[in-house]
């Protein structure tokens, strides 16, 4: 994918990936500082690539929020409740981006 977009993608272009998969066309053109979105039918794949939608994001919002979540997950004191304070951050949170993070 990375050859594709350096021969084919020029700068300030859109990409646009209609069978999205696990999202590698997004994290390349995020690399690439490029500009992207997908679409995917598959349910699993799809919530997989939700993790590249903070790719549109400048990198300072994108550190915010990874270092956010990274707080959040050293603060569960015992990996037996990993599951259920995940759950739960999930159900708390407001803002798509550490939404689709953490889930």
């Amino acid at each position: 994918m990375e050859a594709l977009l350096n021969k084919y993608a020029k700068d300030g272009m859109v990409i646009v990936d209609p069978f999205l998969g696990s999202g590698t066309v997004l994290a390349e053109s995020a690399r690439k500082g490029l500009e992207a979105y997908g679409t995917e039918l598959n349910a699993s794949a799809y919530y997989m690539a939700k993790t590249y939608e903070i790719s549109n994001l400048s990198i300072e919002d994108r550190e915010k929020i990874i270092a956010y979540v990274d707080s959040k997950i050293s603060e569960i004191e015992k990996d037996e409740n990993i599951i259920d304070e995940l759950t739960k951050m999930v159900n708390e949170t407001k803002y798509d981006s550490i939404y689709n993070i953490i889930l």
